[in-house]
């Protein structure tokens, strides 16, 4: 699939493709398209994460920027994300014990709370709290 270009400090910068297993370590500012297989974020992104079907994000680190989720896309957050958060009908965020998301929700899909969610929460998705999780609204 064809996609754009980011503006970044100026520059034009080409959007990144995942296709297939792969590890972010340091910092990456851009938009993130993972078409295929898993994404592990170490490090910090900065930039719009589109994660599309059947595929897997796990933010070890941070993510500052938009979250969309497609169908039977999943994200695991273990580490901080930052930004409005969008689930799709059939796909899956799940906020780890230690793990923190501030921003809007926007769930059609489900959410499972282990962790902390900050932020207002819209959608006809569930949201299951495990764990001594909890959510905090503005």
């Amino acid at each position: 699939m064809e996609y754009g270009f980011d503006i970044i400090n100026g520059n034009k910068v080409q959007q990144m493709i995942i296709n297939g297993d792969h590890e972010l370590l340091n910092k990456h500012e851009g938009t993130i398209h993972v078409e295929s297989g898993t994404l592990k974020i170490a490090g910090e992104v900065s930039g719009t994460l589109d994660v599309q079907m059947n595929t897997k994000v796990i933010i070890l680190g941070k993510q500052r920027g938009t979250v969309s989720i497609a169908e039977n896309g999943n994200v695991e957050v273990f580490g901080k994300l930052y930004g409005t958060v969008s689930v799709s009908q059939g796909g899956t965020l799940i906020i780890h014990r230690g793990a923190k998301v501030f921003g809007t929700l926007s769930n059609n899909g489900e959410v499972v709370v282990r962790g902390e969610l900050n932020g207002v929460q819209t959608g006809i998705g569930s949201v299951h709290i495990e764990d001594n999780g909890y959510i905090r609204t503005q």
